[in-house]
């Protein structure tokens, strides 16, 4: 029975170990190390030819790296995975799978969302190509309004209200539509706020306003959006001590609106930008960090362009924080050649 026993283990053994070595040590009863044929690699104890007691897993193309206590090769106790990204996740584990955690180290630069890190990266008195606008018609619109949001995932749905379209004229760039809530009561007053947030949306570089077709403008003091060539602004949003950041704002969504990747040609690839997310192992906030497919390309595209653009208006620490931790995804950036203007750029061609 004994010797029936024996053979069923050195198969079990020889079917997990085929196309794989003990490089080094005892990786039957002891410590050593053992290295599969996918470039996954374990240093360790071993029983009985498993992984059981303290060891090191490094999990080949980039899927982290795991210390810490095993059990008949699972990860089973107290543990740290390092994830591919950087994370840092200290949790008690049973047979493989983490059932409590005790700490994870967010590996975020600013702790808040980058539009309120610095204001006056771009200045209201900042050169606007904007031109003129004129008054078009007022219409009733299906179309979003944050102040119905419930929830960022079943809240997405347009709804009714009236506006007066006013068209916006650039230098250098195509016109667009500012739809303004009839509930600016009359003309002037809708006019006033597109003029206002028709110098702002001047203000932005070329390559952010390009896709935009339209700006819808609203009361109310919700967070702003931006989407597929359209930005939707809250007016009461940025007042008083925040106003200093609006257009930091307006910056934000122009990127939601020109460059996520899901409205194809000539957008940020994806593939390319989450491989560069990955080899950085940093994000630039807690909101890029929370939220890595939604928001880390709008929270990091500011950053860059202050870093190569408004250098004297950031701290040196800062400039030195997201050069030093985001330096894949700002290679990616600078390789796009984007337009600028009207802005003055030294690290940047035009």
């Amino acid at each position: 029975m004994k010797k029936l026993l024996a053979i069923i283990f050195f198969s079990f053994l020889w079917c997990e170990t085929s196309n794989a070595d003990c490089i080094e040590g005892n990786c039957i009863n002891g410590n050593g190390t053992f290295k599969w044929s996918n470039g996954d690699r374990y240093e360790g104890d071993w029983v009985n030819g498993q992984r059981t007691g303290q060891g090191k897993y490094f999990y080949s193309g980039g899927g982290g790296i795991y210390t810490g206590e095993w059990k008949n090769n699972n990860r089973h106790g107290e543990g740290t995975m390092i994830w591919n990204d950087g994370v840092k996740e200290v949790a008690i584990w049973q047979l493989d799978k983490a059932v409590k955690t005790i700490s994870i180290s967010k590996n975020f630069i600013f702790k808040k969302a980058t539009t309120f890190v610095d204001s006056d990266i771009i200045k209201k008195s900042d050169p606007s190509n904007f031109k003129d606008i004129v008054f078009i018609e007022k219409e009733k619109l299906l179309d979003f309004d944050k102040r119905t949001f419930k929830n960022r995932k079943t809240s997405w749905k347009k709804t009714n209200f009236s506006v007066f379209v006013f068209k916006a004229s650039f230098e250098n760039t195509a016109d667009i539509l500012i739809k303004v809530n009839d509930e600016f009561k009359g003309l002037k007053k809708a006019e006033k706020q597109a003029i206002k947030f028709g110098k702002i949306f001047g203000q932005m570089p070329t390559f952010l306003r390009k896709k935009v077709k339209y700006l819808i403008i609203h009361k109310g003091n919700p967070s702003w959006a931006g989407g597929n060539g359209y930005a939707i602004i809250h007016t009461n949003t940025f007042i008083n001590e925040n106003k200093k950041y609006i257009e930091e704002s307006m910056f934000h969504e122009l990127v939601h609106a020109s460059l996520d990747w899901h409205w194809g040609k000539k957008s940020i690839e994806e593939d390319k930008w989450l491989n560069a997310i990955s080899t950085d192992k940093y994000y630039v906030s807690n909101y890029a960090w929370e939220n890595p497919k939604q928001e880390d390309l709008a929270e990091t595209v500011l950053w860059w362009y202050a870093s190569r653009c408004k250098v004297d208006r950031i701290s040196k620490k800062n400039y030195e924080k997201v050069n030093e931790f985001l330096p894949n995804r700002f290679k990616y950036l600078d390789e796009q050649n984007y337009e600028i203007y009207p802005s003055n750029c030294k690290n940047l061609k035009d």
